[in-house]
């Protein structure tokens, strides 16, 4: 049997996981822009991790984990992650079969059109159809036209990978219908509870003590075996692999000039922080610039790039605390 959801259309974005809502949400009828779905889903964070078994084995980003469930949830739905040991091929085209597209987390390194070695988790996709005489998947991913095809074995291995920075157990939802909501409530739910995550994060390994962290252990990066992967990756990950520039925090801006013109709050407006997240957009840059340098380097000398990241924690802090104190006028 084959099948590919009626109707579905991909439109190809910067980052895989706004993309996906932005196209899951398209088809239910809400054409919202990507960087609209990244701010609903409150996706602008910091995660950190050290692991000295996994490659890097400095890891970072700047957006959350969790931004796919939490769009849903700040526009009324009650939406979760499903989640288990087994692939759920038969779940995902009994859904498919009903026209409905399967949101789902995958490590890019088994998706064959990447043809990569490099294994990268949390990577969001819209599975759209199936062929069972092929054994392929249909799916919709980030910036490619059109719909990819991933073989079964492929994507059963890409939604159960534990080789990433973030282990997966073939996360997965599908999304029925949307019923209509305020976007504008929606949108200063989401923005007051991502301020508030990344000053009051659930665990240390995000938000802004992970920042501070970040900025104070890369002093000690200089003695890591792999300093020069690591400032590479790091370079990758604020400025390239569908970031959008600046650590996410170019598309965040640009959801928060959508937020300004909308909102009412004057104490919003007045803080001006479509400007300043640009800012801060470009601090992130400046860091990517020169990790990059030290990646290219014959000796490590990680001093600027922990005086650059200092400063975006300082900077990130005041913001954050800013955005609170406005909504509490």
């Amino acid at each position: 049997m084959r099948h590919i959801v009626n109707d579905f259309i991909h439109q190809a974005g910067v980052h895989c996981g706004s993309t996906a809502l932005a196209d899951v949400m398209r088809y239910n009828g809400f054409s919202l822009s990507e960087p609209i779905c990244f701010g609903l889903a409150c996706g602008l964070d910091f995660l950190y991790i050290e692991s000295d078994t996994a490659s890097p084995s400095r890891f970072f980003n700047g957006r959350t984990h969790t931004m796919e469930p939490v769009l849903f949830q700040n526009i009324g739905m009650d939406i979760h992650w499903q989640s288990g040991d087994e692939f759920p091929a038969a779940a995902i085209k009994q859904n498919l079969d009903k026209n409905i597209p399967v949101l789902a987390l995958t490590d890019l390194h088994y998706l064959e059109y990447y043809n990569t070695k490099t294994h990268f988790s949390l990577h969001g996709i819209v599975i759209a159809g199936y062929d069972d005489e092929r054994r392929v998947f249909f799916v919709a991913d980030t910036e490619r036209d059109g719909l990819q095809e991933t073989s079964y074995d492929n994507l059963a291995h890409a939604m159960d990978s534990k080789e990433g920075s973030v282990p997966l157990a073939n996360h997965w939802m599908a999304i029925e219908q949307i019923p209509a909501f305020d976007l504008v409530v929606s949108m200063q739910k989401a923005i007051v509870m991502n301020a508030k995550r990344m000053l009051q994060p659930p665990d240390q390994t995000s938000g802004l003590p992970a920042l501070r962290s970040f900025a104070s252990r890369m002093e000690k990066w200089d003695q890591l075996p792999d300093w020069k992967w690591v400032a590479r990756f790091g370079y990758q990950v604020i400025e390239k692999r569908g970031t959008g520039g600046g650590a996410f925090r170019k598309m965040y801006a640009t959801f928060l000039q959508e937020a300004e013109q909308l909102l009412k709050n004057e104490s919003f407006r007045q803080l001006q922080p479509s400007v300043k997240m640009n800012q801060l957009s470009l601090k992130w840059t400046d860091l990517a610039m020169v990790l990059k340098e030290i990646s290219e380097s014959d000796q490590p000398d990680f001093t600027p790039a922990v005086s650059i990241a200092r400063e975006i924690a300082d900077s990130e802090q005041l913001f954050f605390e800013n955005i609170e104190l406005a909504f509490r006028a």
